[in-house]
């Protein structure tokens, strides 16, 4: 598995998890630059993960899940476009045959969100939209390291 930021707007990342062949993203602000990964590295975009729903997290979502059909798994209580597999912290979202741990961070929203995914991150408070992904804490993929 291969972990890709992608820099978004001027103070943003996307991230990318792939195995060569099909592809997740966390959070896709916008989706010129999804796209784009996607395309250079032959990827085949699976999931959509939302943390929640601010724009610079959602802006992309429509525009990539209307070119790919990717699904979108996103925060139980927050408002956004359906159709989404909602999810709460306690229970697991599958993606790219891996399973994660959904843990609800609140307070930077109204909804229980943002939504953390215990395998990628280093500390319950990173959200999987920040840059919290030490390579000696995701275990199993290989992170690359560029400025976001």
């Amino acid at each position: 598995m291969h972990l890709h930021p992608l820099a978004a707007f001027t103070d943003n990342c996307i991230w990318v998890l792939h195995d060569g062949a099909r592809a997740l993203v966390v959070d896709p602000g916008e989706a010129s630059g999804v796209q784009a990964y996607l395309t250079e590295h032959r990827l085949t975009l699976d999931t959509i993960l939302i943390t929640h729903h601010h724009s610079d997290h959602t802006g992309g979502v429509a525009v990539l899940r209307e070119a790919t059909g990717a699904r979108v798994i996103g925060p139980v209580g927050e408002p956004m476009l359906e159709p989404l597999q909602r999810v709460t912290g306690g229970r697991t979202a599958e993606a790219l045959n891996l399973r994660f741990v959904v843990i609800d961070v609140p307070g930077h929203t109204a909804g229980p969100s943002p939504t953390t995914l215990r395998r990628w991150t280093a500390h319950p408070c990173c959200s999987a939209a920040t840059r919290c992904f030490p390579p000696a804490v995701v275990a199993g993929l290989k992170v690359h390291r560029h400025k976001c």
